[in-house]
């Protein structure tokens, strides 16, 4: 589903309908991506998240990644990178017309993880 080579194995993954989901864990944030994959041999990760629309241009000729999206594979992909830190981290979303990569920035990782205190005030709130 995600076209990946032969050489990749699933690691977890919770996509149908009897799976348990596994999570993965930093610094007391827990996320669920949809799959996790690895080269057998080599520490080369795939974190995958599937999405149930099409992906399509947008008129500027962009395709539309929503922020979110981006964010909580980037969270994703910034746990796995600090489980391994050795390793080197990529993700892709499989929309069902397609795949769409997305390359680890451990920037971005380090801005995202500075609203942690924010967003758990935000849900407290709500409840």
């Amino acid at each position: 589903a995600f076209n990946l080579p032969f050489y990749y194995i699933v690691v977890q993954h919770d996509l149908g309908k009897d799976k348990d989901k596994f999570y993965i864990k930093y610094k007391n944030i827990v996320g669920t991506p949809d799959a996790l994959f690895k080269i057998l041999f080599l520490p080369i990760y795939v974190v995958g998240e599937a999405k149930s629309r099409n992906l399509t241009l947008n008129n500027k000729g962009h395709y539309p990644i929503l922020l979110r999206e981006e964010y909580q594979l980037m969270l994703y992909m910034g746990i796995v990178q600090h489980l391994h830190p050795f390793s080197f981290v990529r993700g892709l979303f499989r929309f069902n017309n397609s795949v769409y990569p997305l390359k680890y920035n451990p920037k971005l990782f380090k801005h995202i993880l500075k609203y942690k205190k924010d967003a758990i005030r935000a849900i407290n709130c709500l409840r």
